[in-house]
């Protein structure tokens, strides 16, 4: 493998034509086997605590075990990608949930390495991160790890090493950010999306800013939970924040606001005619923006 094949096979794979992921998955036999596989070659390699976990979406592993082909959305299957979280503290018999009792066994702070491994094409990506815990406000708090040990780096090279001997190929940040029009993936079923959101996810990332958000979901006075996520730069200055309200219909709506705390971009998603879960945006700058050209044109 190298850069020009994985591109050209994540083009022919993650395309509009759905027929030809369809028949991946299909072929895939869910017997446990796969996890098995990953979870004795990480055993070997890390004494520390580790998960590992498909990101299919369970209703369609289950329909592709049961042969309902006909009942899965081809376009909304959730993530072909392994996900594996290790720990790279030291001294941590177990993962304690991977939630706030870890971190605080960790002294507060949690060190992770996550890998993420395509289950089609052998690629895989990494990215180290903390993760911590406010036990007043009860939220947490993810952010890029950027400083590692002498023996953290050890483990990653270890890792790579293995991966490298059974021919998967390295997907740096830079290659995976980039975007072509034909590439689809569920939250982008209009096209454009990275190579990121097709080999390995859409609905997360590399953790480059520091990130807090809810514990538990709150509701709002008519009962609608609401999830906030906050972002922040490394220097601890908030960015913008995205506030999450879940209606009954099924409808989800995101406000995010800056960090004077103004509306910059209300997102929906919802079903309508023959569109599942679509996306409407409406991005306030770019609407500004808009209006000032077409006033400007107006003028000469």
């Amino acid at each position: 493998m190298n850069r020009k094949k994985l591109i050209r096979e994540v083009k022919r794979i993650y395309g509009k034509d759905r027929s030809i992921i369809k028949n991946c998955l299909i072929s895939f036999v869910f017997e446990g086997k796969e996890y098995r596989k990953w979870n004795k070659r990480f055993k070997s390699i890390t004494d520390t605590p580790f998960k590992i976990y498909f990101k299919l979406f369970d209703d369609v592993i289950e329909d592709l075990i049961e042969k309902n082909h006909d009942e899965i959305d081809w376009n909304w299957i959730g993530d072909v990608s392994w996900e594996i979280d290790i720990l790279l503290n030291k001294g941590i018999q177990k993962g304690y949930d991977w939630d706030k009792k870890l971190a605080r066994k960790c002294g507060g702070t949690a060190r992770l390495l996550k890998i993420w491994i395509n289950g089609i094409i052998p690629a895989y990506t990494t990215d180290t991160y903390y993760m911590t815990y406010d036990l007043k406000e009860k939220y947490y708090e993810f952010g890029p790890l950027n400083i590692l040990s002498d023996c953290e780096n050890y483990t990653i090279a270890k890792i790579k090493q293995l991966l490298k001997k059974l021919d998967y190929y390295y997907v740096s940040q830079a290659l995976s950010s980039k975007k072509y029009k034909e590439l689809i993936s569920d939250c982008n079923s209009e096209g454009s999306a990275t190579i990121f959101d097709c080999l390995f996810s859409d609905t997360c990332s590399y953790q480059k800013e520091i990130k807090r958000f809810n514990e538990k979901p709150l509701k709002d006075p008519t009962g609608k939970e609401i999830n906030w996520n906050e972002y922040y730069d490394l220097q601890g200055t908030l960015l913008y924040r995205e506030e999450y309200r879940y209606y009954k219909s099924g409808n989800v709506e995101c406000v995010v606001t800056d960090e004077e705390d103004r509306i910059i971009k209300v997102k929906v998603w919802r079903d309508i005619g023959e569109y599942l879960h679509k996306e409407f945006i409406l991005d306030i700058k770019k609407k500004y923006k808009r209006m000032r050209k077409y006033k400007k044109s107006k003028q000469q």
